[in-house]
């Protein structure tokens, strides 16, 4: 284990250079942290642990009309600056921002999460609504759980596939009614930032404008040869964003196998 401080970001201990040996040998190698990825919580060796290094550029390469980042953007730094400043009526009631992402699949709703993520520097806990369970006192306990966990890191929630709570109440099945009360009403008094996403199939128009947003990624604008009116036909078969990504790849693998630019007919 190295005996060197990093001090850089705590001015208290700028005057600490290294411990002494005695002190070492006191001292745990591991440090317990948290995976976001796997919800889980594990042991980590200190001397391997880094800062975090955040993508700059993931939110600009987002592809969204620039209105609609700005927006993004401007109200997740307002939220993060001084979310206090919109407390409703209730003290603790309404302070918190949601995000509905809707479309297809593959379109990009959680890379936007995750893009708004990176250019605020703050970490995203993602879960579907799977995982909070189907019976309501588990659900409301779990929830409850996972908001206060965010709340407290500072971290933005990612909610997928949440259609479920957003479907209109009947008069049956009433377990299901009872969990869409408790996760509005929980949400409610939430102070952080949430993004939740849904799927509804793409129109024709839709489709046409992801095929545009896939080939206009870095990395394809130059080297397909693709028209417009070619782009209007593939618009015409009925799939979905992430099918679309996923044609796109393998059509492009084929034309560098080939040497070729990417083309309609690769496709």
């Amino acid at each position: 284990m190295n005996s060197t401080l990093n001090t850089n970001k705590d001015p208290t201990c700028s005057t600490i250079k290294s411990l002494a040996p005695e002190y070492l040998i006191i001292c745990s190698p591991l440090l317990k942290g948290c995976t976001l990825k796997e919800k889980l919580w594990l042991e980590f060796l200190v001397n391997v642990a880094t800062d975090i290094i955040w993508s700059n550029s993931a939110f600009q390469s987002l592809v969204l009309p620039p209105s609609q980042k700005e927006l993004i953007h401007a109200i997740a730094t307002s939220q993060i600056s001084d979310s206090s400043e919109f407390d409703g009526v209730i003290s603790g009631k309404g302070k918190g921002i949601i995000f509905l992402l809707s479309g297809g699949p593959g379109i990009g709703k959680t890379l936007t999460a995750e893009s708004v993520a990176e250019q605020m520097q703050f970490p995203l806990y993602m879960l579907s609504a799977g995982d909070l369970g189907t019976e309501s006192q588990d659900f409301e306990s779990t929830l409850r759980s996972v908001l206060q966990m965010a709340t407290c890191w500072n971290a933005a929630l990612l909610l997928d596939e949440c259609d479920v709570f957003l479907e209109a109440r009947t008069s049956k099945p009433l377990e299901r009614n009872k969990i869409v009360s408790i996760f509005l009403l929980t949400l409610e008094y939430y102070e952080g930032i949430l993004f939740m996403t849904r799927n509804r199939d793409l129109d024709k128009n839709a489709r046409e404008k992801t095929w545009k947003n896939f080939l206009s990624f870095e990395g394809h604008e130059q080297y397909h040869q693709i028209t417009d009116i070619e782009v209007d036909k593939l618009a015409g078969s009925n799939i979905n964003g992430r099918r679309i990504k996923n044609v796109l790849k393998t059509a492009k693998l084929l034309a560098s196998h080939k040497g070729e630019f990417l083309e309609f007919e690769h496709i």
